[in-house]
């Protein structure tokens, strides 16, 4: 049976919780579990109301975190004046990329296919192939917009690349200069080769039936 549960409802997101003791994980530990949880649920249900989000548009992204290489849909929810389900064969919408560079595109145009069984409810992909900010706008049923952040992957992070952490060495004129990330891809034979080693960290379950037998055995 679950113990927490979430849904749409009408305009809003509800929020059903199964258990009536919670108040008990203030024994010994005070408000640091009990205030986190209820502010974290607070925060959540709230967050399309701190964010500007209108009346009649919500959009979502279908993951907590969106990752460089891993496609995900973006969820719409929208309503007409009567606060009704809004129906539509598609709805039109502009993906903008917030730190895109001289030259890049800045912004492209997206379409929000309706999600069947779900009147009101669209969704499109996206590719999530470039790291950066990025704002999805929306003009119907009534002006909406969504900022969110896509990450490069935990092994790939920067802060680990041995050829990002060492200063830029130009040629030929042996002369110091910085290049930003994105142009590094732009600037061909500014820069010198240069070889690294990139660590990369895996987790191995060793704990598995055949290590219990043999444990037991010995």
């Amino acid at each position: 049976m679950p113990v927490l549960a979430t849904q749409y409802y009408g305009k809003g997101q509800v929020l059903f919780l199964a258990a009536d003791e919670v108040w008990r994980w203030r024994f010994n530990t005070g408000d640091k579990l009990y205030a986190r949880f209820w502010g974290q649920v607070v925060y959540t249900l709230g967050l399309p109301h701190l964010l500007g989000h209108g009346q009649r548009v919500q959009l979502a992204l279908d993951r907590a975190e969106a990752i460089v290489g891993r496609p995900g849909y973006i969820y719409a929810r929208l309503f007409d004046a009567e606060y009704k389900p809004y129906v539509a064969e598609r709805v039109p919408a502009t993906l903008e990329s917030i730190d895109a560079g001289q030259g890049e595109t800045r912004s492209k145009p997206l379409m929000l296919e309706p999600v069947p069984g779900r009147p009101g409810e669209y969704r499109a992909l996206l590719p999530h192939d470039s790291a950066g900010r990025f704002e999805l706008r929306l003009t119907q049923p009534e002006p909406g917009n969504f900022a969110f952040r896509v990450q490069l992957p935990p092994a790939m992070s920067w802060s680990q690349t041995p050829w990002l952490m060492a200063p830029a060495r130009a040629c030929p004129s042996n002369r110091r200069c910085f290049l930003p990330r994105r142009g590094l891809v732009r600037a061909p034979g500014r820069t010198c080769a240069k070889e690294g080693t990139v660590h990369r960290r895996q987790e191995v379950l060793l704990w598995n039936p055949l290590a219990f037998v043999l444990f037991v055995g010995w």
